[in-house]
């Protein structure tokens, strides 16, 4: 996850420059176990806007003396607290991760310290009202971070719909879609009425505020049964159609640079024992 964000935020800094001219102000590291001890000493020197670490290793910080100036109040000045996947701190982990958080805002003595926590997943109930959710949201960050958080606090997506079909596709319009070629322009993509059937059916609906949100996942047969089911088009076809289909959404792009499509396809695979590959080339090696 830290170098997920070290990523992103590398990405950034490169935009910056590209479009200034000038490198980013803001400078960043990480500081996990994975950096070496010349790096960390040079960190501890020089020490960035934005420290990337992990719960783990802030309780190293808050016991070595030679990480004592990322915490202690008279050196630390810090005034950001940020946790992502704030999900995961649920049952004893999260206890401990709320007590270290506790310590941490009394050994840096910033009483205006303002906590961020970020997730996808925060509320479980898809029936709870707008309200219900930021409210279980607020509590729930309220009882990690130790902080009195407001509901109005709560910052939830905003999602949009993209399709361009204009009323609701009938049975005969989703046959005619399936049995014809795939559209090969965004624009197109977009205007086409299976396109509207794969976004209400798979994608968003709207919540009792009117507000988009993201539906259960799906699997592909039980998509391709339910196509099957308005458009009389076999299941197999189906099936295969919407794999174009999500295939074309995520490759074509749209005026802004975004993909057409911002659906993700998983495949779990359950845990085994070690995987061996053969030393071939990669399009000819066995695993």
């Amino acid at each position: 996850l830290v170098n997920s964000q070290s990523e992103s935020l590398t990405a950034l800094a490169a935009a910056y420059q590209s479009r200034t001219g000038q490198v980013m102000p803001v400078r960043f590291d990480k500081y996990t176990g994975q950096e070496d001890e010349a790096t960390k000493d040079r960190i501890q020197q020089e020490r960035p806007h934005i420290l990337l670490t992990n719960f783990m290793m802030l309780e190293m910080m808050l016991l070595r003396p030679q990480e004592a100036a990322f915490v202690d109040k008279t050196t630390s000045a810090l005034q950001f607290l940020v946790l992502d996947e704030l999900h995961m701190y649920r049952g004893r982990q999260g206890a401990d991760v709320a007590m270290l958080v506790r310590r941490l805002k009394e050994r840096c003595g910033n009483p205006n310290l303002l906590h961020i926590g970020t997730s996808a997943t925060m509320v479980s109930s898809r029936s709870a009202g707008g309200a219900e959710r930021r409210s279980a949201v607020a509590d729930f960050a309220g009882k990690l971070f130790g902080s009195s958080i407001a509901e109005a606090n709560v910052i939830e997506e905003s999602l949009v719909p993209i399709s361009q079909f204009r009323g609701t596709p009938t049975g005969e319009d989703l046959r005619t879609s399936v049995e014809s070629p795939l559209p090969a322009a965004a624009i197109e993509l977009l205007r086409d009425p299976l396109t509207a059937w794969v976004e209400t059916t798979v994608g968003i609906e709207q919540d009792s505020e009117g507000i988009y949100r993201r539906k259960v996942p799906q699997s592909l047969n039980a998509l391709a049964d339910a196509l099957t089911g308005v458009s009389s088009v076999p299941a197999d076809t189906c099936a295969q159609k919407l794999r174009e289909t999500f295939l074309a959404g995520s490759r074509i792009r749209q005026q802004g640079g975004e993909t057409a499509f911002a659906f993700k396809l998983h495949q779990f695979i359950s845990q085994g024992r070690p995987v061996y590959g053969t030393i071939e080339d990669r399009s000819r090696r066995f695993l």
